[in-house]
C-alpha cells in the first residue's frame, strides 16, 4: 500500500535466520527503526525477537528499549508494528517512561508501570499506560490504574504531552496535599489538574469532599 510512498521503517539485526513458519524471521541484536520525511523518529532494540517483514510488524519477549523526540522507554517483552497511519507498539512488563524531553530535567513527566500501549491518533501519539500507574514529575506523584497521554508534535519537531488523563483510584500528592478520585485531567502547559468523582481533599489541617475539584 507504500509503493509510492517514502520508506517509513527499516530493521537491522547482527544474525536473521528464517523460522519454520513461513515469512517468520529469528533476529539477534534487533533495531527497528520508524522515519518521518525519510529521517529517524523512534528506535526498537531487543537483544533478540521475531519479524514478519510482509506484515512489517516484530516482536520479542526479551528486554527493549525504545527512543524518539517524544520518549525514551524500557520494559520487557512487546511488539511493534507499522502502519499507513504510525507506530503501534507495546511494552508488556515493568515498563519505565520519561515524556517531554524537550523540557528541563526537573520537568519532565516519569512513568512506571505494569503495560503500555501506544497508537497513532489524531494530532499525535496516544500512549495507555496500564495497571497500578506511578507518575512523577516536578514534586508531584500521581498514582493510579489507568493513564492516558497525548504526545503531539511541537513546532521545533520536539513532541510533548498534550492532555494527560488518569483513571482509577486517583492519588495526587504535591508537597503537603493529598487529592484522591475516580479521575483526573492534568493540563502539562501550566501543571495544573481537575479531579472528578468522589474527590477527597487532606492537608495538616484542612479535610474536604467535592464531586469536583
Amino acid at each position: 500500500e507504500d509503493e509510492k510512498a517514502e520508506k517509513v521503517w527499516e530493521a537491522t539485526a547482527k544474525f536473521m535466520h528464517p523460522t519454520a513458519d513461513p515469512g517468520v524471521w529469528d533476529m539477534d541484536v534487533i533495531k527497528v527503526q520508524s522515519l518521518r520525511a525519510g529521517k529517524p523518529w523512534a528506535v526498537f532494540t531487543s537483544p533478540n525477537g521475531t519479524m514478519v517483514p510482509a506484515r512489517r510488524s516484530a516482536q520479542g519477549v526479551g528486554v527493549v528499549q525504545s527512543s524518539s523526540p517524544a520518549y525514551n522507554l524500557t520494559g520487557k517483552g512487546w511488539h511493534w508494528r507499522s502502519t499507513s497511519k504510525g507506530d503501534t507498539f507495546a511494552i508488556l512488563a515493568d515498563v519505565v517512561a520519561e515524556l517531554d524531553l524537550a523540557k528541563p530535567l526537573s520537568r519532565r513527566l516519569r512513568l512506571r508501570a505494569p503495560r503500555m500501549d501506544a497508537s497513532p491518533t489524531e494530532g499525535g501519539t496516544l500512549m495507555v499506560f496500564q495497571g497500578g500507574v506511578v507518575a512523577e514529575r516536578f514534586g508531584e506523584r500521581t498514582t493510579c490504574e489507568r493513564l492516558e497521554c497525548l504526545v503531539a508534535d511541537g513546532p521545533g519537531g520536539e513532541a510533548t504531552c498534550r492532555s494527560v488523563v488518569a483513571s482509577g483510584r486517583v492519588v495526587r500528592v504535591l508537597d503537603k496535599q493529598t487529592l484522591r478520585g475516580d479521575g483526573a485531567t492534568f493540563d502539562p502547559k501550566d501543571d495544573s489538574a481537575e479531579l472528578v468523582g468522589h474527590v477527597e481533599l487532606e492537608e495538616p489541617e484542612l479535610k474536604g469532599t467535592a464531586q469536583r475539584l
